[in-house]
Formats: C-alpha cells, structure tokens, sequence
C-alpha cells in the first residue's frame, strides 16, 4: 500500500522532473534551430540533431557521474591543477549516494531527449 506522503513524494518528483525535460527541450531546439538556420540545413534536421547529440552527451555524463570512485578531496583548492588533487579521503555515504541520485537524473533526461528525437524523426519522414 503507497502512503498520501509517498504519493506526494512521487508526484512533486515527477512535476520536477517534467518542468527539467522541458526547460532542456526548449534549450536544445533554440540552440539547434540557430545553428540549422547559420549553416543552412533544414530546420526540423536541425532539431533532430540537437536532440540525439545533446541526449547522447546527457547520458554519457551521467555514466561518468555515477562510476567516480571512491575517493574525495580533502579540501577543495581552486588554486591547485585540474589532476592535482592533493590530499584524499573516502566519500561519504551520502556523497555517494547523491552522485547515483544525479547520474539517474542525467541517464533519465537523455533517454527522454533521445525519445523526444525519435518521435520528431519518425514524424518528418
């Protein structure tokens, strides 16, 4: 049986998440829909496209996000080099936790962008 707060919890998350998809499909088409219209290719290619290479970028980070390992800095120095971490220590639960969390929203959000190409494909053809 699913609690009132259970539902709630689902229902808010999934109002997110839909406000997320659609705040980067507009991104994704103004951002094609300007390239297609600078280099000359047909609008709807243009979009097409926007959508599979930014749905495939998404879910590549999203992979990435979730395979860190399991180490952390200790403090974070802007001033260090970019692989010159300096001093270690063991992520915290929640650090990974969290880092799961984010690559199941990015792994998400692309195969609703990929979805998105897909329908768009199939219509224009």
């Amino acid at each position: 049986m699913i609690t009132d707060d259970r539902r709630r919890y689902v229902v808010a998350g999934l109002r997110r998440f839909a406000k997320l998809s659609v705040g980067a499909a507009i991104m994704v088409v103004a951002v094609s829909l300007v390239m297609g219209l600078l280099f000359g290719h047909p609008v709807v290619r243009s979009i097409t496209l926007g959508f599979y290479l930014t749905g495939s970028a998404v879910v590549i980070l999203g992979f990435f996000h979730a395979h860190r390992g399991p180490l952390r800095p200790q403090q974070e120095d802007p001033t260090r080099a970019p692989f010159d971490r300096g001093p270690v220590r063991q992520a915290t639960l929640d650090e990974r936790e969290e880092a799961l969390n984010a690559s199941g929203l990015f792994v998400s959000l692309g195969i609703v962008l990929f979805l998105i190409a897909i329908v768009i494909d199939s219509i224009s053809h």
